[in-house]
């Protein structure tokens, strides 16, 4: 996988402790790229360096290399935006998850989501704070994507990439989204997942329906969603009914509404792509068709009352 952050660097640590839970010494906006991949039980990364005199950017080496895997392997490619309280190694072993589960490769956006190292609603705040600087970062990790895939679309080989935010990661793309800075770049992606969108129910359309993709928008709900209904409850009326456990108002334009409330093995959970939820197999094959830039909704009953498509 390939993971870019604007976390600290720490130096003479293991893999999984070597970006910490600051921002970058240089600011919000710097960013560090790093190759990480899984051999046994232990992460060996590859650290791109900076500066130098090299015709490529190393940003753009590991593209190219990552383009090869794609295409000899013939996988497709999700870039990945977690949520609260992450640190470096509950990002790594997500993203190992996504491509064991799916047969997918990943690239991962990595902002220091660490609760500011407290607890409770102050936590959740402190990332609040730190996802909204953290904006300017993932627009310009959109960018170069962008600029790579247009450089070099005559080797792209109908590789499908597809944007996937996970719970407070919609925060960070709501934000960008109501922004002056976005220009439309992630045209680049052919599905676009918000899976239990930690963002206010209230008004989505008018953000969401702003997204610009070359296929779908899916959004995932789970009334029973325990991370959202928390998060809900840690402000009270201050805080609204969230988008990712919520099925009134599903009024977009542009997206597909897949509700999971009731499927088996889903239960409470706000990680229903992986782990028990995905033994069931109308999720893994929702989920797989979602991250790999097919159709999701195909075959799936329709609730005209919620506008959500139904997962059994």
């Amino acid at each position: 996988m390939i993971l870019v952050s604007n976390r600290n660097i720490l130096s003479g640590k293991s893999v999984e402790k070597c970006f910490g839970d600051t921002f970058n010494d240089k600011g919000p906006d710097e960013l560090r790229l790093a190759e990480v991949r899984k051999s046994g039980k232990k992460w060996k990364m590859e650290l791109a360096s900076e500066g130098g005199a090299k015709k490529k950017l190393p940003s753009e080496e590991f593209f190219l290399r990552l383009q090869k895997k794609m295409r000899e392997k013939k996988k497709n490619c999700i870039f990945f935006v977690h949520g609260f309280n992450n640190d470096l190694e509950d990002v790594l072993n997500r993203c190992h998850t996504f491509e064991k589960n799916y047969q997918v490769e990943v690239i991962a956006f990595s902002w220091p989501a660490n609760g500011g190292g407290v607890r409770g609603a102050a936590s959740y705040r402190s990332d609040k704070r730190d996802a909204k600087m953290s904006v300017n970062a993932l627009d310009r990790c959109f960018e170069k994507l962008h600029n790579y895939l247009q450089t070099h679309q005559d080797t792209a080989c109908n590789q499908s990439f597809n944007l996937v935010l996970h719970s407070m990661g919609n925060y960070l793309k709501k934000t960008l989204m109501v922004s002056s800075v976005y220009q439309r770049e992630t045209l680049i992606f052919d599905n676009i997942v918000m899976i239990a969108a930690d963002v206010n129910n209230k008004d989505h359309t008018a953000w969401v329906d702003r997204i610009a993709h070359r296929k779908r928008i899916y959004i995932t709900i789970n009334e029973n969603d325990y991370a959202l209904m928390a998060s809900r409850l840690k402000f009270g009326e201050q805080q609204l009914a969230r988008l990712g456990h919520y099925t009134e108002q599903l009024k977009s334009n542009s997206a597909v509404y897949l509700d999971f409330t009731e499927a088996k093995r889903v239960g409470n959970s706000h990680t229903y792509f992986e782990d028990d939820a995905i033994k069931n197999a109308n999720i893994h094959r929702a989920f797989d068709a979602m991250l790999n830039g097919q159709k999701a909704e195909r075959g799936l009953a329709f609730d005209p009352h919620t506008g959500a498509y139904l997962i059994a």
